[in-house]
């Protein structure tokens, strides 16, 4: 039996033209849908920030409850405002131009409004912990640049009475999904109240976290 003909040059030559125009249109369609996510699922966080802030307020603006003697702003349900925060550097806020709504809750659907407060960790100004989850690339992107935070920049979060609690960034670190130490009640060893902000890294990735360490100002 004869060897099967070779494939003409010219037949080659458009075979190889088809894959490679099969290429760029399947590369355009992978960018075009990662544009769609990323503007469809910001314009989604936006709209929920405006409508957590709005909240917010209100609330702020309520009648607070008095137990025995003291006052006592109600705990927010999952996905329901928990903080609200901003950053800043020399009295200048930088990130973001308006302040950030933290929700309650890191679930999934959490996560779509915002900053997610990790359950069962301090509350702003308290001792412990105060551990917050964000998206770094879709739904608002919130935690987007945290990795420029630098050393003595400010972190200030407003609580459900009005107080606003200044915490200073003091490190960043890369590490692992698995590592939940940087979560725990006193992840710096110091005994001194802390809030932690964790984020996927590299950008575009989910592979490591970053995590920056902010310490209440005296």
């Amino acid at each position: 039996m004869s060897a099967p003909e070779a494939m003409p040059p010219e037949a080659r030559r458009a075979a190889m033209r088809l894959v490679g125009w099969a290429l760029v249109l399947g590369g355009l369609g992978v960018l075009s849908w990662l544009a769609w996510m990323v503007l469809a699922t910001n314009a989604t966080t936006k709209a929920a920030q405006e409508d957590l802030l709005e909240e917010w307020l209100r609330r702020g603006e309520a009648e607070t409850p008095v137990i025995d003697g003291a006052a006592a702003q109600p705990a927010a349900g999952a996905g329901g405002p928990v903080a609200v925060m901003e950053f800043l550097r020399d009295g200048r806020r930088i990130l973001h131009d308006e302040p950030v709504v933290v929700v309650a809750g890191v679930t999934a659907a959490d996560l779509t409004k915002g900053p997610g407060h990790y359950p069962g960790s301090a509350l702003p100004g308290g001792p412990g912990n105060m551990a917050i989850a964000g998206h770094r690339t879709t739904y608002g992107a919130p935690f987007a640049d945290i990795d420029r935070l630098a050393e003595g920049d400010e972190i200030r979060v407003e609580d459900g009475d009005g107080v606003t609690w200044t915490y200073r960034v003091v490190e960043q670190r890369i590490v692992e999904p698995s590592d939940t130490t940087v979560i725990a009640s006193d992840p710096l060893g110091n005994g001194r109240p802390t809030l932690t902000l964790t984020t996927c890294h590299p950008r575009y990735s989910n592979r490591q976290r970053l995590v920056v360490f902010a310490q209440l100002a005296p």
